[in-house]
């Protein structure tokens, strides 16, 4: 007698009810797991119920029982006469069916399984599934009718949420910042801070204050360039900490934490979760030195989050998460008005997508920026925006704003040499026509615009970089389109719908960047690194995405490329944060060194100059030098650096002033952020100005301490 025949698991038909249904297919899937069971691509589970929620400890062990689990059901479905294949779909094993041309198949699902419809008849034949499924482990996807091994970029929006993933990259922008929590104030952070004072004074008029940021004390409302709601967040802790900048740069933190989620939610849905993107923005240049109590962290962070969350919003069709989206937006229009451009660009969005109800949600993030329009009617008679549109558009040319912008792209992001890298490994014809037609005509428009002298080795590299990389992504970007017009024109089904949603993602991004860019070359009366700091979000993902498109030999050499570009960049942005700071540091050893030398009995201390040298002499209790203001009277000192921004001196100074003495103040970093005498500017890059430069000068300061002689009288007598 034949033995009896072993049970079937429980999601394979007996051997009996397949004789018997001779024509009707198999749904061949593992048992529905529980909502709190269920796995997800990075998160692997087998497909029997009792080791459904078990955790897997690694990705190799999960690669391991997943290729155990293909081989397992390949040979049920081998007894059963199928052909079948598994792929890992939506957090679940399932089946998938090669067969022979004209075999008969009707829907059949047997009890207990959901999956997919197989078909009778054929010899099985084990389709190479299993290379989706690790494809997926790995954050990439085999598309359907190319060739094998050709990988594209997921943009899956319903991939899973990653709480920890949000937590690493919070703790990474703490890191980043924690070492500048007594960074001395910088540059524009003076203004910030008496918009401040003024609020605590008169909460509902915060630009009625004044401020000497030139020659002559003008009204808060015609000097700054951007709203209040940095300085009302800060005036709290200025009410109880005083202008400590301990406490001011902690409470900035919370702006660069929410700069690191924010990067981290965009790579999730634009990345395919990599951690590439987070690194490159958060060690970048642009951020790194930053770390002021200036407006452009801030705007850059609501920016990002801002778009992560109308974007998730419109993904997940969360009407609550639209409204905080366009919130956020507001937000950042509110801190600085270059993010303006956010609102067209969230409205992009689901138009791409043939969604029109995500734009009422537009209308909170709108109405608060129509709020402080009224406050600006109603406090100065005009809106600030428009006043400044009237008085600060940019008078250069484009080019003497485009170029320098390149330098400042080229300077802050890294990512050139990865793509080169990428390129070469991918022996890719077009990609290297792209970089070889790029090369020339950037060098072309550096010497048409650099004309005599022409640039240095300096200016040479960090143009080229920031050129190249902004034509290859542009370049791509039309390729792609390119392809999707011809393949929706062949009608080709799968791939095209795929490429047809990678290019609205990649139209998204390129949008994102341009406007950013277009702002700062059009609006902004001088380039620099702050006005191109919210383009460092699309530029990165970008970057990310183009080497994500390759085959997997290419996507190592990419990995390697951009390992080293980031530990490159990790340097860079140490040395130069390290140069920034020791340069604002001193300023403030001078003021301490010299409020404790001078003896009280000696009267009347005068400055000239701006910046965060202001804010420490103003606090020693100097008194600033004003073109019609008073003058400084016999006896009394004057210091004067060398380097620092100064207005117009009051006619008839120069020749009072006696030198007393003089301080120099050097550095053997060898790098500067602020100084003309070199060309680095990385507050303000114009001309031939870079926004870091390595230099054999190793000055930092010369403060120079003058006695003020006699003033001449109308008679022509001294006194």
């Amino acid at each position: 007698m034949a033995p009896p025949p072993a049970a079937a698991p429980p999601h394979i038909a007996p051997a009996s009810r397949l004789e018997a249904r001779p024509v009707l297919p198999l749904r061949v899937a593992a048992p529905a797991l529980r909502p709190a069971e269920q796995s997800t691509p990075c998160q692997t589970r087998r497909t029997t119920p009792d080791t459904a929620a078990r955790s897997q400890p690694a990705n190799g062990a999960r690669i391991g029982r997943f290729r155990r689990s293909v081989r397992r059901l390949s040979a049920q479905c081998s007894r059963s006469q199928m052909c079948a294949s598994p792929i890992f779909t939506g957090g679940r094993f399932a089946a998938r069916a090669r067969f022979p041309p004209g075999s008969a198949h009707t829907p059949g699902p047997l009890p207990g399984g959901d999956g997919r419809a197989l078909p009778f008849g054929g010899r099985p034949r084990l389709h190479c599934a299993w290379r989706d499924g690790l494809a997926k482990l790995r954050g990439v996807r085999r598309v359907a009718g190319t060739r094998s091994g050709c990988f594209r970029v997921m943009t899956d929006t319903k991939q899973p949420r990653s709480h920890g993933t949000h937590r690493s990259a919070a703790l990474l922008a703490l890191a980043v910042g924690l070492p500048f929590l007594n960074k001395p104030f910088h540059i524009d952070d003076p203004v910030v801070l008496a918009v401040s004072a003024q609020v605590l004074q008169h909460p509902l008029r915060p630009l009625d204050g004044e401020i000497n940021w030139d020659s002559d004390p003008i009204p808060l409302f015609k000097q700054t360039t951007n709203p209040p709601l940095l300085s009302y967040y800060l005036a709290p802790f200025i009410a109880v900490f005083g202008c400590s900048e301990v406490a001011l740069h902690g409470a900035m933190l919370l702006f660069l934490v929410v700069l690191a989620v924010a990067a981290a939610e965009l790579s999730r849905r634009f990345a395919n979760r990599s951690w590439w993107p987070v690194l490159f923005v958060l060690t970048s240049p642009a951020v790194v030195v930053s770390s002021n109590v200036m407006r452009d962290v801030p705007a850059m962070a609501l920016a990002a989050a801002a778009v992560a969350v109308f974007v998730r919003g419109t993904d997940d069709d969360r009407p609550w998460l639209l409204v905080a989206g366009s919130l956020l937006a507001g937000g950042a229009v509110l801190t600085k008005y270059s993010a303006a451009v956010l609102f067209p660009l969230l409205a992009l969005y689901p138009l791409l997508r043939g969604r029109v109800r995500p734009l009422w949600a537009l209308l909170p993030g709108a109405a608060a920026v129509g709020l402080w329009c009224l406050q600006n009617v109603w406090a100065h008679g005009v809106t600030h925006l428009q006043y400044l549109m009237a008085e600060s558009r940019s008078q250069l040319a484009w080019q003497d704003q485009f170029y320098p912008g390149m330098a400042v792209i080229g300077a802050c992001c890294f990512l050139t040499p990865a793509l080169l890298a990428g390129t070469a490994a991918s022996r890719s014809w077009w990609r290297v026509l792209v970089y070889g037609a790029a090369a020339p005509l950037v060098a072309r428009g550096l010497r048409s615009h650099f004309l005599d002298p022409p640039p240095d080795g300096q200016c040479w590299l960090w143009s080229e970089s920031g050129g190249l990389l902004i034509w290859a992504l542009a370049a791509a970007f039309v390729l792609l389109t390119l392809r999707c017009l011809w393949l929706a024109a062949r009608r080709t089904g799968d791939p095209a719908a795929e490429v047809a949603a990678q290019w609205r993602d990649e139209l998204f991004l390129i949008a994102w960047l341009f406007a950013v860019v277009y702002f700062s070359v059009v609006y902004v009366m001088f380039q620099a690194v702050r006005h191109l700091l919210p383009a460092m979000a699309p530029l990165c993902l970008l970057g990310c995405r183009a080497l994500q498109r390759v085959d997997r030999p290419v996507r190592l050499v990419s990995a390697g490329a951009l390992t080293l570009c980031l530990a490159a960049q990790v340097v860079v942005s140490a040395w130069v944060a390290a140069a920034d700071y020791q340069y604002a540091d001193t300023y403030r050893q001078f003021v301490r060194t010299m409020a404790k030398a001078l003896p009280v009995s000696r009267g009347r201390v005068w400055f000239a100059g701006h910046w965060g040298w202001q804010q420490y002499a103003q606090r020693a209790g100097w008194r600033q030098l004003e073109t019609n203001g008073p003058q400084p009277h016999a006896g009394e000192l004057v210091i004067i650096p060398e380097r620092v921004h100064k207005g117009p001196m009051p006619p008839g100074l120069y020749p009072r002033l006696e030198e007393v003495s003089e301080r120099t103040y050097r550095t053997r970093l060898r790098m500067f952020t602020m100084n003309g005498f070199c060309g680095a500017s990385f507050y303000a890059v114009t001309g031939r100005n870079l926004p870091y430069l390595y230099t054999k000068d190793d000055t930092l300061e010369v403060f120079h301490v003058y006695r003020a002689g006699p003033r001449p009288t109308p008679n022509g007598e001294e006194r």
